[in-house]
């Protein structure tokens, strides 16, 4: 099921469409991510490479949740402050 096709069949369910929500995906390719976020409102694209700690930290901050579905390993910063 493509992203648009979820978000279809959640919208014809009992879902607020009001809801204040923003979904930024994040991609080291940004075609994917464009790909991904296609026809959802609210959902934001961008290029982002994890190794560029500092712009990954700014997405992070920005975030009041994040998802991520890289590696664990992928996951330590030996000189990252939480």
């Amino acid at each position: 099921m493509s992203s648009q096709q979820w978000y279809k069949t959640c919208m014809e369910g009992d879902f607020e469409e009001d809801i204040d929500v923003q979904v930024t995906v994040a991609s080291l390719c940004l075609k994917d991510a464009e790909e991904i976020t296609k026809g959802i409102p609210n959902a934001i694209p961008v290029q982002l490479d994890v190794s560029d700690t500092s712009t990954l930290h700014k997405y992070i901050s920005e975030a009041e949740v994040v998802i991520s579905l890289l590696p664990a390993l992928s996951h330590y910063c030996s000189n990252c402050m939480y």
